[in-house]
């Protein structure tokens, strides 16, 4: 149950939340603004001010720095990126940043991923199939997101869902697109397509390994989890 002093809340269908990185008590979960608590999710205090581009936005996509506790990222299904340094005391909309890397416009923010060895550093993939655009757009910053280079690449045609960064090779992505799974070794330069004689040609939403095994897990769209 979130403050109700900030007048209407919108949370979206699929309503993004996390445990911190660094402190299990701490729960992270977004719609209009950012919500935190320090009891496991009892109690949620809003942390930033309002985070769409318009009033019908919501969050789709939160994350917090394994390297930093107080780097937070934030966007939403109207195309807002926002990130603070300090915990939520000042957030900075980076929106526009990434207008000169070759997103056309507003895109839903499908997936962010913080790297796990530089604090600066964070990829965002944009999904654009709603807008009638199945390019696939994924970016990442070196620098807190006052700048932004694009990782297309040799990509194909495909709405990009979702990247994640190796638990171990910092080099080493993982990206998840309409139509496949593919797999970076030079940080986004190249990318292949991993999907092999086995799994499906389906949209990809969700990557994610193991901690206790050498396994990669991968959620589709309508044909189940391999």
């Amino acid at each position: 149950k979130a403050d109700t002093n900030l007048g209407k809340l919108r949370f979206n269908w699929c309503t993004p939340f996390i445990l911190s990185h660094h402190n299990p008590h701490i729960f992270y979960c977004a719609g209009n603004y950012v919500f935190r608590s320090v009891k496991q999710g009892a109690d949620l205090q809003a942390i930033s001010p309002e985070i769409t581009l318009t009033k019908r936005g919501s969050a789709t996509a939160i994350e917090e720095s394994p390297k930093d506790p107080d780097v937070l990222w934030v966007g939403t299904d109207d195309g807002a990126v926002h990130v603070t340094r300090d915990g939520g005391k000042k957030w900075i909309n980076v929106t526009d940043k990434f207008k000169l890397a070759g997103l056309p416009g507003p895109r839903w923010v499908a997936s962010i991923e913080p790297s796990r060895t530089v604090a600066g550093r964070c990829y965002v993939a944009f999904d654009g199939h709603r807008s009638d655009d199945d390019e696939p757009y994924v970016f990442v910053t070196e620098d807190f997101g006052q700048t932004w280079k694009s990782l297309r690449a040799d990509l194909p045609l495909g709405s990009t869902r979702v990247l994640r960064e190796d638990r171990v090779n910092p080099d080493l992505l993982y990206l998840g697109t309409e139509f496949s799974l593919f797999g970076s070794l030079d940080r986004g330069q190249s990318w292949t397509s991993l999907n092999g004689n086995t799994l499906p040609t389906v949209a990809i939403h969700e990557i994610a390994q193991a901690t206790t095994a050498p396994e990669i897990v991968v959620g589709t769209h309508g044909r189940s989890i391999w």
